[in-house]
């Protein structure tokens, strides 16, 4: 299995910086997180819808907007 590894983890592997995930879990248990383990708690965190600034390279959905000067804009089925 370790020949199909990256060189980075064979690397690892060989300085022995690869531990078992229990033992991540024995350091920082779930229970105490924040989202306690459970899916729901992720999924109903509350995210903001819309934002009043945008960076380069965001991708923004727009299904209405509004011109410069003042005319309504919509997307056009082609």
């Amino acid at each position: 299995m370790k020949e199909s590894l990256s060189d980075f983890l064979k690397i690892a592997y060989k300085y022995n910086r690869v531990r078992e995930l229990k033992e991540a879990f024995e350091e920082f248990p779930v229970e105490e997180e924040w989202h306690k383990g459970k899916l729901e708690n992720v999924l109903k965190e509350e995210k903001e819808l819309y934002k009043n600034s945008y960076e380069i390279g965001d991708i923004v959905f727009v299904k209405e907007y509004s011109y410069f000067d003042g005319q309504k804009g919509k997307i056009i089925s082609l």
